[in-house]
């Protein structure tokens, strides 16, 4: 099998996926379980609050920002347990670290942003 058909099924499954995530757990959940998939990231942490999901696009594209807050530690964990960060180019300016990481699941991009100084993480995914 080549590497174009192959890599064209995981997208196919990447949107059946989402389909099926948007129809048993909502918008948010969906926009959260792609995310963490689309940049091989770990579940969001225990600790995690202010937990929310933008979802953009069409049914050729699909654009996620997840954001949510926790304490530094946890944080901190979460990044050193996450396959996706850990692989990740690393630019901090001021208090925000910035994660480029190598998409997976078929997406195009992936990024997480950490506000150190409001303990705020942003997950900013696309596919299109």
């Amino acid at each position: 099998m080549s590497y174009a058909v192959s890599l064209w099924k995981k997208s196919l499954l990447s949107v059946v996926l989402l389909i099926a995530l948007a129809a048993c757990g909502g918008p948010d959940r969906s926009a959260i379980e792609a995310s963490l998939a689309w940049a091989r990231l770990s579940p969001l942490p225990e600790g995690a609050e202010q937990i929310e999901a933008l979802v953009k696009g069409s049914s050729f594209s699909r654009e996620f920002k997840v954001s949510f807050t926790g304490n530094e530690d946890t944080i901190k964990n979460w990044l050193q347990e996450s396959p996706g960060t850990q692989s990740a180019e690393v630019s901090t300016v001021g208090e925000v670290s910035t994660y480029t990481i190598a998409p997976g699941e078929g997406a195009q991009f992936a990024q997480v942003s950490v506000d150190w100084a409001t303990r705020t993480v942003t997950i900013h995914t696309y596919w299109s």
